[in-house]
């Protein structure tokens, strides 16, 4: 069980690091194939907000770690303030139980959004705190880090819906699958409403607004 966990493990975290060359790739090509005018940072709803929050669900996957040897399904909050553009510093929390197990995890990232056509994709590395108790032994408090990846994509006003996987190292290793959304609040002006309709219809040219 825990060779299959660790083949899966190191799997994900290479489809991780592929997933995300392959985005930026996408992105580069994008951005330098005829609208050479348009900032590709602001083809996307909310791009101009200040702020975002959210929930997940998903599963943890741990490797390694002294007591915990069984997925466990967890879930958490985020928040994130916009540094730049395609840049967030982000802060949240992770949590559950299951199987004996208790898992609590306080992380700080800092995050790329790589807009490609309708999606935007992001990309993670970021630092862990982690208050775990496996089925032997008592609890134990680690700090560690970690790497990921994932994808957004918008869904109405300022709903997103994003899912991610973030590889930890220590304790042990583990793999963490998430779905769930975010809202991104404060937009206005260029990149709010009036850049989510030209976003949407996508073909015109820089700065125009087709309105149904």
């Amino acid at each position: 069980m825990v060779a299959r966990l660790f083949a899966l493990s190191r799997l994900c975290l290479r489809f991780t690091v592929l997933f995300t060359v392959l985005l930026c790739a996408s992105a580069s090509f994008a951005q330098n194939s005829g609208n050479n005018n348009e900032d590709e940072s602001t083809k996307f709803p909310g791009s101009d907000a200040p702020f975002e929050v959210g929930f997940h669900l998903g599963s943890l996957l741990p490797n390694q770690i002294t007591g915990v040897t069984e997925i466990m399904g967890l879930g958490g909050g985020r928040m994130g303030i916009r540094l730049s553009p395609q840049t967030y510093f982000e802060t949240g929390f992770i949590t559950g139980n299951g199987e004996d197990q208790q898992w609590k995890n306080v992380h700080a990232d800092l995050r790329m959004d790589i807009p490609v056509q309708t999606l935007v994709g992001v990309a993670f590395v970021g630092a862990d705190t982690v208050y775990y108790k496996g089925r032997t032994g008592g609890t134990k408090l680690i700090f560690g880090g970690h790497a990921g990846g994932g994808i957004q994509t918008h869904l109405a006003g300022s709903a997103w819906f994003r899912a991610d996987m973030k590889f930890g190292f220590s304790p042990g290793t583990s793999l963490y699958i998430g779905f769930g959304f975010v809202w991104r609040l404060g937009s206005g002006g260029a990149g709010g409403a009036d850049q989510a309709l030209t976003w949407r219809t996508g073909d015109g040219p820089a700065g125009s607004r087709i309105i149904a």
